[in-house]
């Protein structure tokens, strides 16, 4: 959304416009989202039973769905006590170097203080890095077996 206020911006156009269309948007993929959800988990009852040992649908963003899926349809907790306890952990640095960058951090020293939405950012870009990584070693593995 904040690269959409920044071509907004850019463009001339009004603000709250695309706010308001974004919210339109989201509020209506909300019930979408779940409806296909549904169609699809009827249509394909392995997406959330546990019990099939394949899948029609192999891809990894898939199967993470429809890990989140299970473990928030199911009766017991499937996620380890210690992940809630990080994420809680993270959320409050977070806050706390927000509000400490504000108030107790002097001005000239704000570049210094950690932006844990950039850490996120630098986690997901990650994935996409790790896999150039992994293409360019595979190519650079493939010269030196062909010079031995």
């Amino acid at each position: 959304m904040i690269g959409d206020l920044k071509t907004t911006h850019l463009l001339g156009a009004s603000p709250k416009a695309v706010f308001c269309g974004q919210l339109t948007g989201d509020i209506v993929s909300i019930f979408m989202a779940a409806g296909v959800y549904v169609v699809f988990s009827t249509a394909y009852p392995c997406i959330n039973d546990l019990s099939y040992t394949t899948c029609s649908f192999p891809t990894p963003d898939v199967q993470s769905w429809r890990a989140v899926g299970v473990a928030v349809s199911s009766s017991t907790l499937l996620i380890p006590p210690s992940s809630g306890y990080t994420a809680i952990g993270l959320g409050i640095a977070a806050v706390t170097s927000v509000v400490a960058k504000h108030t107790v951090v002097p001005p000239k020293y704000h570049n210094w203080v950690p932006n844990f939405n950039a850490i996120g950012i630098g986690f997901k870009l990650c994935d996409v890095l790790c896999a150039f990584t992994q293409w360019y070693e595979a190519r650079l593995a493939s010269k030196f077996a062909a010079v031995d």
